[in-house]
């Protein structure tokens, strides 16, 4: 009966989202950026003490983990500001349209 339960909050939290999203498509590309620093924030925030816990009991070093995720964080970072910097303007406005136009 959880399951049931759970699945059905998880379809209604879902379906919240998606119309919220329909309601606001002109900011939608403000929905994304905030949706995926909540996804960063999990794991910042929930997994990596989990990490390093269980890192901890089998005697690891969990150093590894945390530089990875700010290595990974930074590389995407970069890679986003990469592709605004050389590869839009590089193509042109309309380029940059077409792209984007399905955020509008």
């Amino acid at each position: 009966m959880t399951a049931v339960l759970l699945s059905l909050a998880t379809f209604v939290s879902t379906l919240g989202g998606g119309l919220f999203a329909l309601r606001f498509r002109d900011r939608l590309h403000y929905l994304l950026s905030f949706t995926a620093g909540v996804l960063l924030g999990v794991v910042a925030f929930e997994v990596l003490p989990e990490v390093f816990e269980l890192a901890q009991q089998h005697t690891l070093d969990a150093t590894g983990a945390m530089v990875a995720l700010v290595v990974g964080f930074l590389f995407g970072g970069g890679a986003v500001r990469a592709v605004r910097r050389i590869a839009l303007p590089a193509r042109g406005a309309a380029f940059f349209f077409a792209v984007t136009r399905w955020a509008r």
